[in-house]
């Protein structure tokens, strides 16, 4: 079956994110596994103690009780993680499910704010499953198509494995979305050709693929543009790659995921290559 890992700390953006991951996960017959990652701030010491622990079993008790009965989908709850390096704990547990739902609240780069000492950049450095990040007051949509935008010259060979999967976990078509400046030449042109002629011809899935590409010079203003001109079909996620192994990847990371994730209003599905 189908697993979905939803972290929770029953802070500011729980009650929005666990209605959005119920609906998906009733959505792609999946079963949903809570986890409690504790408070924030003052609140979050108090999860170290036994009654903090009690009082924090029980809300993740009621929240799986409310899932189970109102959205009728299977649900778990796993351990609880509280103290330490608190995203290699989430993290390392992932890798037990299928994606990893995180809900953000945007405004404050590279953070979020329902879950206890993390930031995306390090969460995203840790986990190897898919994470998808939604942010708190977006409404529920099945999704119909994945955005997966790329960089032809960094990724000759997209991870065409992952998308594949990602299609048939979400029955929704994949376009490839690409950013060209405007001073492209004919041999990037070409390149850009031959990478899509590639994806076509080693598609293996039953899922539509389709290609669309942006002429401009800032690849985050390009992809901030393409979602705010899709705003109202909010049927479609954007899926990001990230590689550690490399200066330029670490930079797209620091660079273009960073700004995306600052002000979204999109949802976002993070994969590693």
């Amino acid at each position: 079956m189908k697993t979905l890992l939803y972290p929770a700390d029953f802070g500011i953006v729980t009650s929005a994110i666990s209605e959005y991951a119920a609906k998906l996960a009733s959505d792609v017959n999946a079963k949903m596994v809570l986890v409690s990652t504790g408070g924030r701030s003052k609140m979050a010491h108090a999860v170290y103690t036994q009654p903090g622990r009690n009082k924090n079993r029980d809300s993740l008790d009621k929240l799986h009780d409310l899932l189970t009965t109102y959205y009728h989908i299977p649900c778990a709850a796993d351990e609880l993680i509280s103290s330490g390096n608190v995203y290699k704990k989430l993290s390392l547990l992932a890798d037990k499910y299928d994606i990893l739902l995180i809900g953000m609240k945007p405004g404050i780069e590279g953070q979020t704010n329902n879950l206890t000492d993390i930031d995306y950049s390090k969460l995203i450095h840790e986990a190897l499953v898919p994470i998808f990040l939604i942010p708190d007051k977006i409404e529920y949509k099945r999704i119909h198509q994945l955005v997966y935008a790329y960089d032809h010259k960094q990724e000759p060979n997209p991870p065409l494995l992952t998308l594949y999967w990602l299609a048939d976990w979400f029955n929704a078509e994949v376009k490839f979305l690409s950013v060209l400046p405007t001073n492209i030449s004919l041999k990037e042109r070409t390149r850009l050709n031959l990478s899509h002629q590639f994806v076509e011809h080693e598609w293996n899935s039953t899922r539509k693929v389709s290609f669309e590409t942006i002429i401009n010079d800032d690849v985050t203003s390009a992809l901030e543009g393409y979602l705010q001109l899709n705003e109202g079909d909010q049927n479609e996620v954007m899926v990001l790659s990230v590689n550690h192994s490399t200066v330029s990847e670490r930079h797209w990371q620091k660079g273009v995921l960073k700004r995306l994730l600052k002000n979204a209003l999109n949802p976002y599905i993070i994969i590693h290559r």
